[in-house]
């Protein structure tokens, strides 16, 4: 008898710790069921202090809940329909819990703080679903479709999955397609893409329009400006019809619908709207395995993008000016000249090259001819900065480390109707 007790202590402790820190949520008093109790959908019973107390209880599955405050007892219900109470007691009173569609709703409801949410975006509390709110950014309720805080979630998931959804919103999931489709299909809404690196630096995107189609479309995305940001946009002008993800379909690891002559999918490890194959890609696997490019981006506004490094030297003309780049490196541009993440790319020790004097490591031509201006190149670069001036062609000035994914510390997107 006691280790059955001690081993259900153990199980309710574990379950405890992981309940789901889902925020109190908006409710109105059903005064009709006063004074009355019923076993019909009960879902739950507790013992509380207060009101707040029970009500933080209510979670996806809660329609209601009721509170006495004459026994602290919280009793919660899938639903309270007055004809279900039946018996009477003294003391207790109903709440009802109306869930609103999106975060946007949740933020006019007046909750302005970010997390965890409960929305209703089916209506008629068809199907509840748990989701991370953000309440700061660009005027907050935006509801996040994707979120990603580490590689706890695998992304390399089936077609069903990515359907249904899947993952945890306090730090990693997918919202689920048919999720999707029925948020963005009901209202028009912006796209927020936010990428937060491991110094706390942020960078974003915002799309104008985004919405995705039914199932039977293969969830199509539609995806429009203006689009505005300091990421650059690489998904609907990214100068290559083969990247442009606008009208692209959704593949997954068991269904390709990309334009490319393998499978996408399967190659790079994860749900997409692929084309041929991508130039933004968030659902990659996580460092230290090979995301690759998440945002292969353009650094097409320079405000306030800066990138310092500690230790600097050129040597002299008898070592071709060989450039000493060290130390620790900060900003929000991402290193590309020392921890490039390719070695034919990182230009500590390289020496000078100009249109008449080839000193880079490129076996098979002259960078500095190719590229049209001297610099310390290797095989060529990641950074560039004395390249032809617009119009012109000028080749990378800058690709920032959004390629290293060992700095990206959290990945989300989100939606809000406009």
């Amino acid at each position: 008898m006691s280790l059955y007790f001690g081993v259900f202590s153990i199980i309710r402790l574990i379950l405890t710790v992981h309940l789901p820190p889902v925020m109190a949520r908006s409710f109105s008093a059903r005064p009709d069921c006063d004074d009355k109790i019923s076993s019909i959908e009960l879902l739950a019973e507790h013992q509380v202090p207060s009101l707040c107390s029970c009500s933080a209880l209510c979670h996806v599955e809660c329609g209601c809940f009721g509170f006495n405050p004459q026994v602290s007892k919280c009793r919660i219900h899938w639903s309270c329909d007055v004809a279900n109470m039946t018996s009477s007691e003294d003391g207790w009173r109903y709440y009802k819990i109306d869930p609103p569609q999106d975060c946007k709703g949740v933020l006019e409801s007046g909750k302005n703080s970010s997390g965890v949410y409960v929305i209703d975006p089916f209506g008629g509390r068809q199907r509840l679903v748990t989701v991370y709110c953000d309440m700061e950014t660009d005027g907050g309720g935006w509801t996040a479709i994707q979120r990603r805080q580490g590689g706890s979630v695998n992304f390399n998931k089936t077609w069903t999955d990515y359907k249904n959804g899947f993952g945890v919103p306090e730090s990693s999931y997918w919202i689920g397609n048919d999720v999707i489709h029925k948020l963005t299909n009901r209202l028009l809404n912006s796209l927020y893409v936010y990428f937060r690196f491991n110094n706390n630096s942020i960078f974003h995107q915002k799309y104008a329009e985004f919405s995705v189609g039914a199932e039977s479309t293969n969830y199509q995305l539609h995806l429009a400006g203006p689009t505005t940001g300091s990421l650059g946009d690489r998904m609907i002008n990214t100068g290559s019809s083969n990247t442009e993800l606008n009208g692209m379909l959704f593949s997954t690891l068991d269904r390709d619908n990309d334009r490319y002559s393998g499978h996408c999918a399967t190659k790079y490890s994860g749900g997409w709207w692929f084309n041929n194959c991508h130039d933004a890609y968030l659902n990659g696997p996580w460092a230290p395995e090979n995301w690759h490019d998440p945002w292969y981006p353009i650094i097409a506004d320079g405000t306030n993008i800066v990138e310092k490094y500690e230790g600097f030297f050129i040597g002299d003309e008898f070592t071709s000016y060989q450039l000493n780049l060290a130390g620790s490196n900060t900003g929000n541009l991402g290193d590309s000249m020392i921890n490039a993440g390719y070695s034919g790319a990182n230009l500590n020790g390289m020496p000078f090259s100009t249109v008449d004097r080839d000193n880079d490591q490129w076996k098979g031509g002259h960078c500095a001819a190719d590229y049209k201006g001297g610099w310390w190149f290797n095989n060529c670069h990641d950074a560039f900065l004395n390249g032809p001036w617009p119009p012109e062609y000028w080749h990378d000035p800058w690709e920032p480390t959004i390629s290293s994914v060992s700095n990206i510390a959290e990945v989300r997107m989100m939606i809000k109707p406009t």
